[in-house]
C-alpha cells in the first residue's frame, strides 16, 4: 500500500508515546547548550592565570561503584526509581585511568559494567539489561576557575564531559506472565547471541573529590596520595533500544550513575 506523505505523517503522530515523555521529560540533553558550556569553560581555563602554580603532569587510577538508574519508555516513575514490586535500582562498578595536564584539566578513560532495569505497569512490561560502558572523559576543575587559592578548599568540584560507546544485551517481557516481547543481543530462542548491541553514549556530569589525609586530619604518606570521590554522571545514549522498546519519542534513552570511588595518584 502506498501512502501520501501527509497521510504517512499523520499515522506516525498516532504511534504510542507515554504522557510524561511528551514535552516534559526531566532530563533533556541539549547538545548545542553542552557545546557552548564546554567552550566557555575552556575559555576560562585559557584565560585563568596559573603561572604562580608549579605543576607536574601526572597519572592516577581509580575504582568506583554505585547505583545505575534508567530513564526511558519502560519506567514506573519519571525520575526516582521504583523499589517496591519491581526493583528498578541496579548497581554498577568500574575503573578509570586519569592523566592530569594541570590543576584544572584532566582526561580519563572510564569503564563501567552493570545492569539496567525498568517496568511500566500500565503497559504490563519490564526489561532487564547488562551494559558495558567505556568512554573518554574530560574533567575540568571548577575550583581553579572560581577560587584563586584553590589549594585550601576542602574538596574539588569537577565538570565531566565525554564521548564513548555502550555494549548491551537487553530483553523485554510481560509483567503478568513473564512472556517474551523483544530483545537485543539475544537469539530468537532467548539464548545470548555472540555479539552485543553497540551504541554511542555521551556522559555529562560532575564529581566531588577530596583527599583522605585531609578528611581524616592525619599525617600519612600513603593516604596523602588517595582521594575520595562522589560522582553523578548522566549517560546520554544515542538509541531507544536500551529498554528493547522502539516507541516513537522526543528523547533517547539515558541512565545515570551515582557512585563513590577512590583515586590513587602515581607520583
Amino acid at each position: 500500500m502506498v501512502y501520501h506523505n501527509n497521510t504517512r505523517l499523520n499515522i506516525d503522530k498516532q504511534l504510542i508515546t507515554y504522557p510524561y515523555l511528551a514535552g516534559k521529560y526531566f532530563f533533556r540533553f541539549n547538545k548545542r547548550l553542552a557545546v557552548k558550556v564546554f567552550l566557555v569553560i575552556l575559555l576560562l581555563l585559557k584565560t585563568n592565570n596559573i603561572s604562580a602554580q608549579v605543576f607536574t603532569p601526572k597519572w592516577s587510577a581509580g575504582i568506583h561503584s554505585g547505583m545505575l538508574i534508567f530513564y526511558g519508555d519502560i519506567k514506573t516513575n519519571e525520575f526516582l526509581p521504583s523499589v517496591s514490586g519491581f526493583n528498578e535500582l541496579r548497581f554498577g562498578t568500574g575503573i578509570h585511568a586519569n592523566y592530569h595536564f594541570n590543576p584544572m584539566l584532566a582526561m580519563r578513560g572510564s569503564i563501567i559494567a552493570g545492569k539496567l532495569a525498568g517496568a511500566n505497569p500500565e503497559t504490563d512490561e519490564y526489561f532487564e539489561a547488562n551494559i558495558l560502558d567505556y568512554t573518554l572523559q574530560a574533567m575540568i576543575n571548577l575550583n581553579g576557575i572560581f577560587f584563586y587559592d584553590y589549594d585550601i578548599t576542602p574538596f574539588d568540584v569537577y565538570v565531566i564531559v565525554g564521548y564513548g560507546m555502550v555494549d548491551f544485551r537487553t530483553i523485554k517481557r510481560k509483567l503478568s506472565d513473564d512472556s517474551f516481547v523483544r530483545a537485543f543481543g539475544f537469539n530468537a530462542d532467548g539464548s545470548k547471541s555472540d555479539r552485543k548491541t553497540r551504541e554511542m553514549v555521551i556522559p555529562v556530569g560532575f564529581m566531588l573529590q577530596s583527599n583522605i589525609e585531609n578528611l581524616l586530619n592525619l599525617n600519612n604518606y600513603i593516604l596523602s596520595n588517595i582521594d575520595l570521590t562522589l560522582e553523578f554522571v548522566l549517560h546520554n545514549a544515542n538509541t531507544n533500544k536500551l529498554d528493547a522498546d522502539l516507541t516513537v519519542r522526543e528523547v533517547r534513552d539515558k541512565y545515570s550513575y551515582l557512585a563513590l570511588g577512590l583515586v590513587y595518584y602515581l607520583n
